[in-house]
C-alpha cells in the first residue's frame, strides 16, 4: 500500500500531514462507487429489455398483412 507523508516547515515547527488516511478512505470508496455504477447499468439494461420487448410487440401487432381492398370498376 502506498503511504505518503508530507512535512511542512513553518517558523521552525514541523507539521506532519499524513496523507495515508485520506488515501485509505479513497481506496474504500472505489468499490462502493463501482458497485453503484454496476447497479445503475443493470437497471438500465432491464429498462432496455422492456423497451425492446414492447417495440417488438408493437411491430408484431402492426405488421400483420392487411387485405387490399380494390373497388369494383
Amino acid at each position: 500500500m502506498l503511504s505518503i507523508v508530507c512535512t511542512l516547515t513553518l517558523s521552525c515547527q514541523f507539521i506532519k500531514i499524513l496523507c495515508s488516511d485520506a488515501y485509505k478512505e479513497f481506496e474504500k470508496e472505489i468499490p462502493e462507487d463501482l458497485q453503484e455504477v454496476d447497479d445503475r447499468l443493470e437497471e438500465e439494461e432491464v429498462r432496455l429489455i422492456y423497451i425492446v420487448h414492447y417495440m417488438l410487440t408493437v411491430k408484431k401487432i402492426y405488421t400483420y398483412p392487411l387485405p387490399i381492398l380494390v373497388p369494383d370498376c
